[in-house]
This record gives structure tokens, C-alpha cells and sequence, in this order.
């Protein structure tokens, strides 16, 4: 019987501790506002977004997070960027990528991981749009978008997370 107790007072504290630190996660103005996944393969492909609604021009902080959840070390050889940005309109258009009108070191870049290894990278991104014929960037008109991230070298995009431009 005085196992039995010891194993519910555990419980009991177990829970209540991951209750307050739910609590302080989410009510952290630090916390991500959006989140969104996929995995392929041995890969889970994360991205988290800062905010999810912004006046036009205003930064948005992307945290993209690469982990392997097999077994055994992947290496992934590429080039800049690794990932890539892409928002999408409410009618599931493009209507601007982070990487656009942005120069890129040519280098080839390896990343090894190991089981359970994860890769992380923080973009920061006005959602404006590069305009090639002119040489410059716009910024986004009001309306709701759809962020996602790209993993350039395995063609792997996650489902967009909803933005709010005002």
C-alpha cells in the first residue's frame, strides 16, 4: 500500500510540473504562435513562427528545426540556403520566398545527424516581395497568408502556418 501512495505523490507532482510549465510555455510572449511539421522518412521537418498576425514591414522570427528520428546518422550535402521561406495567399499562390533577391555564399554545406540530432536555424523575414524586373522589395499588402518552410537539398515543405498581415 505505501508503494502504491509513493507512486500517485510522484504522479501527482509529475503532473502539476508539467502543468505550470505548460502554462509558462504558453503564456510566454516569447512562445511560437504557429507551428507546423512533416515528416519523411527519418526526418521531421519544424517550423515555428513568432507571430501570427503583423503589420505590413513588420519581422516575423522563424526557429526551422531539422531532427532525425531513425536510427542510423543521415548526411545531407547542399548549398545556401538550406531552407527556405515560401508565403503563400489564401488561394494557395506564392506570393513571395524569403531567398528572393538574396545573394548566397557558394559553398557546399554537410550536415550530419546522428539519431535523435536535430539542426536549427532562425530566419527573420518582413514577408516582402523582391521584384526582379525593378531590383526591389515591396512590402506585403494586408490580407491572410500562409507561411511554410522549404528543406532545399530533400524537396520537403511542411503545411503553411496562418498570418495575418494588417
Amino acid at each position: 500500500m505505501k508503494g502504491s501512495l509513493e507512486v500517485i505523490t510522484f504522479t501527482t507532482i509529475g503532473l502539476v510540473a508539467l502543468a505550470i510549465g505548460a502554462l509558462l510555455i504558453i503564456g510566454s510572449p516569447n512562445s511560437p504562435k504557429g507551428v507546423t511539421s512533416i515528416r519523411r522518412d527519418d526526418l521531421i521537418l519544424e517550423l515555428a513562427i513568432d507571430k501570427s498576425e503583423v503589420r505590413s514591414g513588420e519581422i516575423i522570427t522563424s526557429i526551422i528545426k531539422l531532427t532525425n528520428v531513425g536510427y542510423e546518422v543521415i548526411t545531407l550535402e547542399t548549398g545556401l540556403p538550406i531552407f527556405d521561406l515560401l508565403l503563400y495567399d489564401d488561394s494557395g499562390r506564392i506570393v513571395s520566398r524569403w531567398s528572393d533577391g538574396r545573394a548566397f555564399i557558394m559553398i557546399l554545406r554537410v550536415i550530419e545527424l546522428t539519431p535523435d540530432q536535430s539542426y536549427e536555424e532562425e530566419i527573420e523575414w518582413d514577408l516582402s516581395r523582391y521584384d526582379p524586373q525593378v531590383g526591389s522589395y515591396s512590402p506585403c499588402q494586408p490580407g491572410e497568408y500562409f507561411i511554410s518552410v522549404l528543406l532545399r537539398v530533400k524537396d520537403i515543405e511542411t503545411v503553411g502556418v496562418s498570418i495575418i498581415v494588417r
